[in-house]
């Protein structure tokens, strides 16, 4: 205890800061910190804030007050463990449940008091993630409250006043509207565009939709499988090919671009995984720590904690991992001298990067059945094909890294069914889950191909862009309010989706309304074990299943996988001249809304980025170098602090941050590419980015979206 006028103690150790403006500790950032909530909530009813404080209490009503009435779904649903099944007022609930993405399920544990669900955690019995989630998932139980999201099913109707005509929405029961769909099928050619799934049951219903005529197809703003595809096309392989890292013993790791502790799928495993070789209990255990490469074009939080990094924009990787692969093999001796002599020629562009090419290679070899290469998947195939090299000749396959065998999806591509409905085979069109119309809008016409059916519906969470294009909308349950089941990113796992409570609004699970366009109307609880009953190993066990959430699954691993040395030989060298004239322009995840699903989640947007720590909006990052560039031609910018004392020589200064209103100034600028693509963003400084790469997001600016989204990005 501290007694009266005795000194206080200073504080010791390293301090550590969260951000550029943070480390500077300018008189503006003092200022603004000292205004920042919860000393300063008066700023929460400005614009500062978005009226955050409104939204999130609308959203709390609505899961409280609100929706008093929460109801138990009619079917019996098993709570997680032992825990007892009779609701006891004041002490939560626990369920094990799944959350459907298009990098798997998700496994969880969510919380519930008095039959509302209120958290949401991992699942500990999948051992992978050890009990962890992700921000997504945390943040999912939000949207179930969501004040904006669809309550029922909405026809479009047309209304003449005069010359002039306008249309409106009027609600209809969901049931008129699924007679409505159903119509379609029996009168004419129906096309399904839908986001893809890991659904087991939706895959069923999907195929047996297939075989009545019903033109399938899948589309993602972001997808790993066109990689996958790809990638077992060159090898001559009739399926796809994933990429597994087993980073339990791995000794030295080299990223490509791949940001495997984040934006990559089974990132929770990788980072739990790859991180426990670096804890330290004693001096010995120093040198038995794990090692890791990272070369990137942005600034990822696996860079962040990387041994060693270098910075490289994103189209010169087909060389560096050329040469990269050609330096491996020569250590490795292989007798292929060929393939080294191709791969040389290859990654000739990269040849300013040899000496820290060199150095890698070299301690990749030194341990190389305990090392692994990973790339990212936005590279293109040619760096999955070297980096496949690098791995075969290191010997690490099968102990650091697997490669999975996938079947491809019987989903009829994008262009396919655009051609279908440019020539008017397509009578009407469903779109299901995702937001295609907002995805695709830079490169399809939907204006044009529309109008050549004569009914168009959408199947969504929201009224949002791909609602606006169509006669009928019918509103989509959230995973909490529907059965499910589905495999993991790893195929090696099935997992349930039960619900926690019935639907709080007249909507309806994408499996639900599947069925009933194939003739065979049914809820999505008897669809699910309908399905199980598929399963012997499922079916015997199907409550334990439920309370455990987990069940294993046989994963096709390819033991013995083609050399890559063939498609290899066939590849040509590319060079691209980068300069402040010519700039790449990188598209990556919005780390608030991802692909635009979590506009309208508060709590999202008002997480700071985790490396920029912006909120409530995004912008267009570069690199110091860069914006000097940029200066030289463009001085009133102000990008870069004057020269002072303290930075002769004109670099970023700790204090080069201008706040005002606690926000943070930057100049508007616009960014083209090619000829109808252009943008208007503000332009953000961002130390740890390759030269002239252009990083930007995707998923903010939407046109149509809640009242939490409205305006921002």
């Amino acid at each position: 205890m501290i007694k009266e006028n005795e000194d206080i103690p200073l504080e010791t150790g390293k301090r550590y800061w969260k951000s550029l403006d943070d480390y500077s500790d300018s008189p503006q950032f003092r200022e603004w910190l000292e205004r920042e909530f919860p000393q300063g909530a008066s700023m929460l009813e400005g614009v500062q804030r978005r009226g955050f404080m409104k939204l999130m209490a609308a959203s709390f009503g609505l899961a409280g007050l609100g929706l008093s009435s929460c109801r138990r779904p009619e079917h019996a649903i098993l709570p997680y463990g032992k825990s007892p099944e009779e609701l006891i007022p004041g002490i939560p609930n626990y369920y094990a449940t799944s959350m459907p993405s298009s990098c798997g399920f998700l496994p969880l544990i969510a919380e519930s008091h008095q039959g509302r669900p209120t958290k949401i955690e991992g699942n500990p019995s999948y051992l992978p993630y050890g009990g962890s989630t992700d921000i997504y998932a945390q943040a999912s139980v939000l949207d179930l409250y969501d004040p904006d999201r669809a309550k029922g099913s909405f026809l479009k109707e047309t209304i003449k006043v005069g010359a002039e005509s306008s249309s409106r929405w009027k609600k209809i029961p969901s049931k008129e509207a699924i007679s409505e769909i159903k119509n379609w099928v029996k009168d004419g050619k129906v096309a399904v565009l839908a986001d893809s799934s890991f659904s087991l049951a939706r895959k069923k219903l999907s195929d047996e939709l297939q075989t009545k005529g019903v033109i399938w197809s899948e589309y993602d703003s972001l997808s790993s499988h066109t990689i996958e595809r790809q990638l077992g096309m060159a090898l001559g392989l009739n399926r796809s090919v994933r990429t597994l890292p087993k980073l339990q013993k791995v000794s030295r790791l080299l990223s490509l671009d791949c940001d495997f502790m984040g934006r990559e799928p089974f990132s929770l495993g990788n980072s739990r995984t790859f991180m426990s070789g670096r804890k330290v209990h004693k001096p010995a255990d120093a040198d038995k720590m794990n090692r890791l490469y990272s070369v990137e074009a942005d600034l990822t939080i696996t860079g962040g904690v990387a041994d060693h990094r270098l910075r490289l924009e994103s189209s010169k990787f087909v060389a560096f991992s050329a040469l990269l692969a050609s330096e491996v093999l020569k250590l490795r001796k292989s007798k292929d001298q060929a393939l080294i002599d191709h791969l040389a020629v290859l990654g000739k562009p990269s040849s300013s990067h040899l000496e820290w090419i060199r150095e890698c290679a070299k301690d990749l070899c030194s341990k190389p059945n305990r090392s692994v290469v990973l790339a990212g998947h936005h590279l293109p195939v040619e760096v999955h094909l070297a980096t496949l090299a690098i791995n075969q000749s290191l010997g690490c396959i099968g102990k650091s890294i697997d490669y999975l065998s996938v079947e491809d999806s019987s989903a009829t591509p994008l262009e396919s069914l655009i051609s279908s409905l440019d020539k008017g085979e397509v009578d009407s069109l469903i779109f299901l889950g995702g937001n295609p119309i907002h995805a695709t809008s830079g490169f399809v016409n939907w204006s044009d191909l529309l109008g050549k059916v004569t009914h168009s519906a959408r199947i969504g969470f929201s009224m949002d862009e791909s609602s606006q294009v169509c006669d009928l909308h019918i509103g989509q349950s959230h995973f909490l309010e529907c059965w499910d089941t589905g495999c993991n990113w790893s195929e090696d796992t099935y997992s349930p989706t039960q619900p926690l409570l019935a639907p709080l609004f007249d909507t309806l699970s994408d499996l639900e309304i599947l069925s009933s366009l194939s003739g065979d109307s049914k809820n999505s609880h008897d669809l699910v074990r309908d399905f199980i009953d598929d399963f012997s190993e499922i079916k015997a066990k199907f409550e334990d299943f439920l309370k455990l959430g987990v069940s294993p699954a046989k994963a096709s691993l390819l033991k013995q996988l083609p050399e890559a040395d063939e498609a290899i030989l066939k590849l040509e060298s590319k060079d691209f001249n980068l300069s402040e004239n010519s700039l790449e322009v990188l598209l990556i995840p919005d780390f608030h809304t991802w692909d635009g699903q979590f506009s309208n989640n508060g709590w999202m947007m008002e997480c700071p980025h985790p490396i920029t720590k912006l909120t409530w909006d995004n912008a267009l990052l570069i690199s110091p170098v860069l914006a000097k560039r940029l200066e030289e031609k463009h001085p009133k910018l102000g990008l870069l602090p004057k020269a002072t004392m303290l930075n002769k020589n004109g670099q970023i200064a700790p204090d080069a941050a201008v706040f005002q209103d606690g926000k943070q100034k930057a100049p508007i600028v616009k960014l083209k590419v090619g000829d109808h693509h252009e943008i208007q963003v503000p332009l953000y400084v961002q130390p740890g980015l390759a030269d002239y790469t252009v990083i930007a997001t995707i998923g903010q600016g939407r046109s149509r979206v809640g009242r939490v989204g409205s305006g921002t990005g």
